[in-house]
């Protein structure tokens, strides 16, 4: 999914500059670039043909039953900024043949601690949160760590 995906263009319409992560270069997710034609290759070999209706459905596998549809949660703060990247993120889903749902919450709910709230509980396929951090520090990878 991440191919089909134009993280710069993203990150320039939200005024900032994509980031090129926290991973090594060599690992597969810091070198994946916009390519929805190779993301359409893989999905398909990976047995998720396009359905009538142009929403991807599981050929069927021992993880997701024959017929399932390719369809994503996708929680998002609710102010207007985010919800326009959210949509431009679920079109740039959609040429790939996946459906998305989004769902925006407001910033106490989202940011909920604790095993009920959907962010940190992990109640989610797909969110999106700002999360400013100061570039002369060391990386925030501890708070990923637990």
């Amino acid at each position: 999914l991440a191919l089909c995906i134009d993280r710069v263009a993203l990150a320039e319409a939200g005024g900032g500059v994509a980031m090129t992560g926290y991973w090594p270069s060599f690992e597969p997710e810091a070198q994946a670039a916009y390519d929805p034609e190779g993301a359409n290759a893989l999905l398909d070999v990976a047995g998720w043909p396009l359905g009538e209706d142009g929403v991807r459905v599981s050929a069927g596998s021992a993880a997701v039953s024959a017929g399932t549809r390719f369809s994503l949660n996708y929680f998002v703060l609710d102010n207007s900024q985010m919800i326009t990247l959210a949509e431009q993120v679920r079109e740039q889903l959609s040429a790939c043949g996946v459906a998305v749902s989004i769902e925006p919450l407001p910033a106490d709910t989202l940011y909920q601690t604790g095993a009920d709230g959907p962010l940190f509980g992990r109640g989610f396929d797909l969110a999106q949160l700002s999360w400013p951090f100061d570039t002369s520090l060391e990386p925030s990878c501890h708070l990923y760590l637990g």
